[in-house]
């Protein structure tokens, strides 16, 4: 464990395994707000863990290769290829590698400055956010930009210049995404509806909306008045209903088409929602007496 005689530390569970690390620096500049003084590339395999405490900086993490879990409290950001993952200053963070054994690769930018808190505040991060970019090759190629100013020690203006830029397209593609999702969360939805037999787990939604699992809680129960869940359980649900009055397919076929890779749990859910067990819903609905 490495700890300073600051309110905030590190921790770790011992020394990382770099298959490479190129890692350049340079003295804080209180004169922004905002300032780049650190530019890592590293890329490594081991499952070994850090810990921000009290985290006092910015710092802007671009996955390029694998995956990175981000634990936040009882939230947990899985972070894939091409992905952005930004800690805000006081943030108390865990960062370790998805799939140990596996490669993962990452670009780092940390900042400083007179300021870092507020300008986070005033850009819409109230807290360590997980960013899905438009173009992850723009933002590697900013990212490398200031690096190689960094590693030159070119000129401290331009790359505070160029940090407050990445953080303000950071911060248009995260508030821009989230507004597509938030109004009646119909975008959300809609997603939920075209992938019914996929993965619906909470982190997976929050992952697409670009907000945390507790922010899609609240959000969901807001506008639906239920959980993540219970919603994704409503709509498979609504789904199988369709298919019961409307298709021939066996009752398991359509419980794994949409979602419920266990009949018995389908079985449950359906009868608690509709009242009756599939079956015995289908045979009433095709029954002659229901169209005469």
């Amino acid at each position: 464990m490495k700890k300073s005689k600051r309110d905030y530390f590190d921790i770790s569970n011992g020394k990382g395994t770099f298959v490479s690390n190129d890692n350049w620096h340079w003295a804080w500049d209180m004169r922004f707000p905002v300032f780049p003084t650190r530019f890592t590339d590293a890329k490594r395999v081991d499952g070994k863990y850090l810990r921000h405490i009290n985290y006092p900086n910015i710092a802007v993490e671009l996955i390029l290769e694998g995956e990175a879990l981000y634990i936040d409290g009882e939230t947990t950001h899985r972070a894939v290829t091409g992905s952005v993952f930004l800690i805000v200053p006081h943030s108390n963070v865990k960062m370790i590698n998805a799939n140990p054994g596996t490669s993962r690769r990452k670009l780092v930018i940390i900042g400083n400055g007179s300021a870092p808190g507020m300008m986070c505040n005033i850009l819409g991060f109230d807290g360590d956010k997980l960013i899905q970019p438009d173009d992850p090759q723009d933002i590697e190629k900013r990212m490398r930009q200031i690096g190689e100013i960094i590693k030159n020690k070119r000129d401290h203006r331009e790359a505070a210049l160029l940090f407050y830029d990445l953080l303000l397209t950071l911060s248009f593609t995260y508030n821009s995404k989230q507004k597509m999702t938030t109004p009646g969360m119909q975008q959300l939805k809609k997603y939920i509806i075209e992938n019914l037999n996929g993965n619906l787990s909470a982190e997976k939604l929050s992952g697409f909306a670009g907000i945390s699992e507790s922010t899609l809680r609240r959000q969901v129960q807001k506008h639906y008045g239920c959980s993540p869940l219970e919603l994704v359980n409503t709509l498979r649900l609504e789904q199988a209903e369709m298919l019961l009055r409307t298709t021939d397919q066996a009752i398991k076929e359509i419980a794994i088409a949409c979602g419920f890779h266990s009949p018995v749990y389908f079985g449950t859910l359906f009868k608690a929602k509709f009242g009756t067990t599939p079956g015995e819903y289908r045979k009433k609905r095709q029954s002659p007496d229901e169209h005469s």
